[in-house]
Order: C-alpha cells, then sequence, then structure tokens
C-alpha cells in the first residue's frame, strides 16, 4: 500500500513537472497569439509600428511587388518629375497621405532590414542587398595599393555596418599596413560591436551625424541639439579606448549660422573628439545655367545629387572659416589643398588648435604642420591622414616646438600664463585637435568644374582610382559628366 501510494506520488509529481515545462515553452506562443488577437496586429506589424490610415482600402500597388520594389517606384516618380516636371497620378503625396509617420514607417522599415539612413546631403545612391564581396573588395584594396601609398582607407557606403562581413574588411585593411577608418551614420554601432571591429584592427571612426538625416527620434531636432547624439557616440568610442574619434556635418545655408556651436562642442569636448568636419553641400542643378555632356552627348543629370530647386549650392570653405572667425576671432588655418582650376581656392581647410576643455591656448602654424607632415614620411614613408589618439595627448610635449613655429609658440604662452595664475588647470593634459572645412566640386562660369587638388577622397571603378564624390557619373553615364554653359546663358553671363 505504502509503495503503491509512493509511485502514485512520483507520477503525480513527473506529471506536474511535464505540465510546466509545457506551459513554459508555449507561454510566448500564446502570449503572442493573444496580443495579436487584442491588438489587431500581426507580427510584422510590430516591426513597423505603424499602420496605414484606414480610409485608405488598398495600395497604389500589390503588396508583394510594394515590400520588394517600393524603392524603384519612388525612382519612376522622381525621374519623372525631375527629368520632365510630370506629376503623375501616384506621387509622394499619395504615399505621405496613408503613411502619415516617416520616423514610425519608413525610417523604422529601414533599419529593421539593416538599410541606411537617406541622408539629404549624400552622393550615393541609397541601394539595398548592394554589398560587395571580399573578393571584389581585395581586389580594389590591390588597386589602392598599387597606385597610391596610403595612410589610411575610409570603408564608406552606405553604411559599412551593415556589411555582414565588415570586420573580415577591417581585418584586410589593417594586414596592409594601413589604418582603416569606418565611415557611419552609427545606427548599428553598439559598445559590443566596437570591440570586436577594434580587436579585427579598426583605427577610428568618422560618424556623420547632421540635422537633415531624417533620423529616428531626432527628426526636426537642430544642428545645436543634435550635440547631445554627438556625445552620446563619443563617450563610446572613449569608453572603448585606443580609437580615433571624428565628426563630420554637412553645411547647408540654413545650417551655416550653427558652425560656430558645433566648433564650440568640439571644443568643450577636445579629450575625447580628435577631428571635427564640416563639408559645404553641393548639388548639380537641372534645368539651371549648365548643360551636362557624356562624351559627346548631352545627357540629363539624373543622379542623386540632381535638384531642380535653387539653393545656395556654392558655399565656400572660406565663408564657413568667417563664420567660426565672427565668434572665435583667433581662429587660423594652417594647411590647405587647393583646387584642380583655381590653384587660390581652398578646398580642403585645415586648422588645428591646442589646449584643454577650460580654454584653447592657440593654432599652430604651417610650419608644425609641415614638420608633422614630413617626420611621418621620413619614419614610415607615408603623410599621415589619421593621427595615434596616444600623441594626440602630448599638447605640451608639442610646445617644445615653440622655436620652429609662431603658432605653437603663441600656444605655449598662453600656457605658460595659465602655470602662473592656475598651476592645477595647466598641470593637466593638454591635447590637439583639427577642424576641416572641404569644399566639394565648384562648376566655374565657363563650365569648369574645380575639383580638389590630388583629391584625398578617391575610390576604385573599373580598376581605377575616381573621385568618390562622383561615383554615380561613371556608374550611370560610363564617365564623369562634363559641364557648358548654355547657349544664350554665354552672352547673358
Amino acid at each position: 500500500m505504502n509503495t503503491q501510494s509512493k509511485k502514485d506520488n512520483i507520477t503525480i509529481r513527473n506529471l506536474a513537472i511535464f505540465t510546466v515545462a509545457v506551459l513554459v515553452i508555449l507561454f510566448p506562443f500564446v502570449f503572442s497569439l493573444i496580443s495579436s488577437l487584442l491588438t489587431g496586429n500581426s507580427e510584422i506589424d510590430g516591426v513597423f509600428l505603424e499602420r496605414p490610415d484606414p480610409k485608405y482600402q488598398e495600395c497604389v500597388r500589390e503588396t508583394e511587388y510594394m515590400r520588394f520594389h517600393h524603392m524603384d517606384l519612388l525612382k519612376e516618380i522622381r525621374e519623372e518629375f525631375v527629368r520632365y516636371g510630370n506629376r503623375g497620378e501616384i506621387g509622394f503625396e499619395s504615399c505621405r497621405g496613408c503613411h502619415t509617420s516617416r520616423e514610425r514607417f519608413c525610417n523604422q522599415c529601414h533599419n529593421s532590414v539593416s538599410l541606411n539612413l537617406a541622408c539629404f546631403g549624400c552622393y550615393r545612391e541609397n541601394e539595398p542587398r548592394s554589398h560587395k564581396s571580399l573578393e571584389q573588395i581585395d581586389c580594389e584594396l590591390d588597386v589602392f595599393t598599387r597606385l597610391r601609398t596610403a595612410d589610411g582607407i575610409s570603408i564608406a557606403g552606405g553604411d559599412p555596418l551593415c556589411h555582414p562581413e565588415i570586420a573580415d574588411i577591417i581585418a584586410n585593411i589593417d594586414r596592409r599596413g594601413i589604418k582603416p577608418i569606418l565611415n557611419t551614420n552609427g545606427l548599428a554601432l553598439t559598445p559590443e560591436l566596437l570591440r570586436e571591429l577594434k580587436k579585427a584592427g579598426l583605427w577610428g571612426l568618422t560618424l556623420h551625424i547632421d540635422s537633415k538625416q531624417s533620423r529616428p527620434k531626432w527628426k526636426n531636432k537642430s544642428e545645436v541639439e543634435h550635440n547631445e547624439l554627438r556625445l552620446h557616440y563619443a563617450e563610446m568610442i572613449a569608453e572603448v579606448g585606443g580609437l580615433s574619434c571624428s565628426f563630420n556635418s554637412t553645411v547647408y545655408e540654413d545650417t551655416l549660422p550653427y558652425v560656430p556651436d558645433l566648433v564650440d562642442w568640439a571644443h568643450r569636448h577636445i579629450d575625447i573628439v580628435n577631428v571635427m568636419v564640416f563639408i559645404t553641400f553641393r548639388a548639380g542643378m537641372v534645368g539651371g545655367d549648365f548643360e551636362y555632356y557624356a562624351g559627346g552627348e548631352t545627357v540629363e543629370l539624373d543622379t542623386v545629387y540632381a535638384t531642380r530647386e535653387f539653393g545656395r549650392y556654392d558655399i565656400q570653405s572660406t565663408e564657413v572659416l568667417a563664420t567660426v572667425r565672427e565668434r572665435f576671432p583667433d581662429f587660423r588655418p594652417c594647411a590647405y589643398l587647393n583646387g584642380t582650376e583655381r590653384p587660390d581656392s581652398f578646398k580642403w581647410l585645415l586648422s588645428a588648435r591646442i589646449g584643454t576643455r577650460d580654454r584653447i591656448y592657440g593654432y599652430v602654424g604651417p610650419k608644425f604642420m609641415e614638420l608633422a607632415q614630413t617626420t611621418h614620411h621620413f619614419r614610415h614613408g607615408k603623410y599621415p591622414a589619421y593621427a595615434n589618439p596616444r600623441a594626440l595627448r602630448r599638447g605640451r610635449s608639442m610646445m617644445l616646438l615653440s622655436p620652429l613655429d609662431r603658432g605653437v609658440r603663441g600656444a605655449a604662452g598662453s600656457w605658460l600664463q595659465t602655470l602662473l595664475t592656475r598651476p592645477r588647470a595647466a598641470l593637466g593634459r593638454v591635447h590637439l585637435q583639427s577642424i576641416m572645412m572641404i569644399q566639394p566640386v565648384d562648376v566655374l562660369p565657363d563650365g569648369r568644374q574645380d575639383m580638389c587638388d590630388s583629391c584625398p577622397d578617391q575610390t576604385v571603378w573599373h580598376d581605377r582610382l575616381v573621385w568618390s564624390c562622383r561615383l554615380e557619373e561613371p556608374i550611370e553615364y560610363g564617365d564623369f559628366l562634363r559641364t557648358r554653359r548654355r547657349i544664350g546663358q554665354e552672352e547673358a553671363h
């Protein structure tokens, strides 16, 4: 009797354990089913967050087509308007009427499938599923190393963090003795991924952040408000340690006045932000003063940077400099890269300053930069593009070059004054920080195109080096487009 009772107890206990196990396994599925019935949303709707407006009975195209080819439809709409000025039955307004929130529909969908931000000022087409193979990348690196003695290679895109083999790409560049630099919008960046990429050989990052990227949760935020996001990434990079940290921002007519605020923000974080880059916005006018030629044939400009909207597409680096100097009169460049057609244009305008979070002691002069470049070339056989972050913390040691450079001499004098009045502050770590202003292609009145002399941002196309900022032209037309002032406009000009 006792034996039978024990057997019954064991059986009941085993059944209870089995029942609990089954409930634990089935709970997620039951919960999802109940949630779906209560909310009326399917699992995929949870990804997109925003449901279409119920007043629309159906989409402009079949669901299957829109899921995989909506970008083709958007390109057709854009082409009809940009090239021919036609507004068809289907327009962007139709899409926005049904999907009212770009952030909660378009951006969330793109992020969920690892697509890139559609940055307003980008000069590359945002093509999904366009990853290069490791074999193709290896061949392009062979071209780079054969034609250039490069200090660093920037890995761009689209966003390179979307590439499933980004760590292998970084490791390949590192094995060649070249610094791998990641150009990213940061959406997919996490501390864990950053550590993995550093282990693969990553040298540094350049994060593109500005107010016209339509970032999730950052729409309608100003350039100054985006400093919070910049700081988030700067602190993440500093926490991992040993990586160069740079930011770039496209400068538009309406954001030009905020450049001094970003320069000031960079100063207040000089210990973790190594470089700040400002790139003036460029676009190709359709129907403007110039005609476009591919070879000997006239073509309609139809690239991602084509526009029919009139605006300032010719902001100069000197305008950016003047805007900064209105607030910081001592701000002074030390090096530049001129144009291919205009030797007096400043295509790349570089400033480097010595200081702490509390105070900028001064700006280095041309002799300092020349000495830094030639010394590095003498030791390593190449000119430096990105300095070691550890070296940028040795601002006080750099002051030993005071006899050779007037700018450094001025910085050393300011530091000595601080040493006498606030010795504790002066004995802290002093940093070197670079501010770069880049002025892309300018179309001159006679149609000549003023590019950056010896372009540092070239890429590979068909086994030759080409301008990366205009890569869409050879892809689309077989070569770079030439410009000529329209007949009739020449006399008017």
